[in-house]
């Protein structure tokens, strides 16, 4: 399991929240909450390529870059995998991991870093740094120093940095410069992701989908749709009768 630092999301509340049942609400449940960690943190700021990027932990927690509503200490040698279903000792929060955040350009300009391949957006999404979404199982209360249990390991093959690299740096020069989703691995092990119910289906299983649709298509497992060819149909005018008694 991981700890919630002291300093971060002092005493945070989490629901359980169907989309299906409250259109009004227009936020994912798979993408209810946004974990960051600062091992990823370090990390980004090891590489020495962004300037200004918070360079301790202090301004990490006080100065987040990410959006995120955690940032938690992960215990050394330990991963965040797909599916994994974390609890808190002696509470009733239940979350469960969706996927890696897949981040967007203002990522780039809140860090004030340049686009495309030297900025930031391109390196923390290859490498799974931008932080992870949880779907809310069960509702809870998360408090200052609590640890995050994990409670089940479903698919301990598919962590984070795992399917970040399968799907954005193992791709084409110009799909990585393009940020383009891709798969270069084999088409069972895209088929296995892809009915994975745990993850995230905005932006990763939806194009996933596509991908692997034209993979079926290209080896000819999806029979080829044809469009019907209709005749030019006629209009025939209508007269409607009035009979006066």
């Amino acid at each position: 399991g991981f700890r919630l630092y002291e300093k971060w999301g002092a005493d945070s509340e989490f629901w359980h929240w169907d989309p299906w049942e409250d259109e009004s609400y227009d936020t994912m449940g798979d993408r209810a909450v946004l974990l960051q960690s600062i091992q990823n943190y370090r990390a980004i700021h090891a590489t020495q390529q962004f300037e200004g990027f918070p360079a301790t932990d202090d301004v990490c927690l006080t100065e987040p870059r990410f959006g995120e509503q955690l940032i938690v200490d992960i215990p050394e040698g330990q991963e965040v995998c797909l599916g994994d279903i974390y609890g808190v000792p002696g509470g009733k929060l239940k979350i469960q991991v969706t996927g890696p955040r897949k981040p967007c350009k203002y990522l780039d300009m809140k860090n004030n870093t340049k686009y495309g391949l030297r900025g930031i957006r391109h390196h923390t999404r290859d490498r799974a740094l931008a932080g992870w979404f949880c779907a809310v199982l069960q509702e809870g209360r998360l408090k200052e120093g609590q640890s995050l249990q994990l409670e089940q390991r479903l698919h301990p093959e598919w962590t984070m940095a795992e399917i970040a690299t399968a799907v954005f740096a193992e791709g084409s020069r110009r799909e990585i410069m393009m940020g383009k989703a891709s798969w270069s691995r084999s088409i069972f092990q895209l088929q296995e992701l892809v009915n994975l119910k745990y993850l995230i289906d905005y932006e990763w299983k939806e194009d996933l989908r596509a991908i692997l649709r034209r993979m079926k298509k290209h080896l000819g497992l999806l029979p080829d749709i044809k469009i019907a060819k209709y005749s030019p149909f006629v209009l025939i005018p209508i007269i409607a009768t009035c009979i006066i008694p």
